[in-house]
């Protein structure tokens, strides 16, 4: 707003593209504001010329400041920079926050049935897998129970070949027996009864006598002989299987005295108990009696 000083009054600044002429005295006088005069063309008082100025210049005031009131609104309505890139940051992360809860929420909703149905697949595949095999050992077993197989006639034909070959020979029903608890190897009373009498041929060591020849040298006086024997020979594992010993005479600080030592002397396995072929033994001079040792 400009004050102009020839007219007495404030110019706005819409006015300012046209300024105002100079203009003479008469003209002056032309442009003044009107004066409400009375009817007999008197002078009107200085203090009533100054109102009326006065009001205009108040009427300007108000519109100037009606004019930067609107220039101040349209200049706060208008957004600046700052508000831009705050509101643009703003938006950007309410939209990503929002699409992020949004995907998390429909995978949450999607998986867990799918995860539903995959288990429950799984279950149902697994139970008719038992199922399947539960029928076929069933069919097996009462279908095909009673059907001849390749294993059935090779144990058939082992249980031939066992039988045949566990056929006793004839020494382990037919033998002699010795009972006597005088031949045990721990056996220390009483002294040297001769095996004179012992016969020659198959024999079998039972009783209070044992169950076998013993096949370790024991001392002088034991089995109530100066002269213990004992069978220098391997029992055979086989049933039915027969094997050759020497019977071994522990005196004079042998433990197989050559002088008074016999072979053979052999041992068959009848199949839970031995039997052995034995020969008649001497009885010498001066006590020397050799004697069948048992355990």
């Amino acid at each position: 707003m400009i004050d102009d000083y020839n007219t007495g009054r404030r110019i706005t600044s819409w006015d300012t593209s046209d300024p105002p002429k100079s203009l003479d005295s008469s003209q002056l006088m032309r442009n003044a504001p009107s004066l409400s005069m009375s009817q007999h063309n008197s002078l009107v008082p200085y203090s009533q010329y100054n109102a009326q100025v006065r009001s205009q210049n108040s009427i300007d005031q108000r519109q100037m400041q009606q004019t930067q009131y609107q220039t101040k609104t349209l200049r706060s309505s208008k957004p600046n920079s700052t508000d831009i890139e705050t509101g643009s940051k703003f938006s950007i992360k309410s939209i990503s926050i929002n699409h992020i809860l949004g995907f998390i929420l429909g995978l949450i909703i999607t998986a867990v049935p799918l995860g539903v149905i995959v288990t429950f697949y799984a279950l149902l595949c697994r139970f008719l897998n038992i199922f399947l095999i539960l029928s076929y050992e069933l069919f097996l077993h009462f279908f095909k129970m009673n059907l001849p197989t390749a294993s059935d006639s090779a144990t058939t034909s082992a249980s031939t070949t066992i039988s045949t070959s566990i056929s006793l020979p004839p020494q382990c029903t037919s033998y002699n027996t010795l009972t006597d608890i005088s031949r045990l190897s721990t056996y220390t009373s009483g002294c040297c009864p001769c095996d004179s009498t012992v016969s020659t041929g198959w024999t079998r060591i039972t009783g209070s006598a044992g169950t076998q020849l013993i096949t370790y040298p024991v001392s002088t006086s034991y089995c109530s002989t100066n002269t213990p024997g004992w069978w220098n020979g391997t029992h055979p594992s086989t049933i039915g299987a027969t094997t050759s010993g020497t019977l071994c005479v522990s005196y004079s600080g042998y433990l197989c005295n050559p002088s008074y030592s016999i072979s053979p002397i052999l041992a068959t396995n009848c199949s839970g108990y031995y039997v052995y072929y034995l020969q008649t033994l001497s009885c010498y001079c001066c006590w020397i009696y050799p004697r069948y040792c048992t355990i």
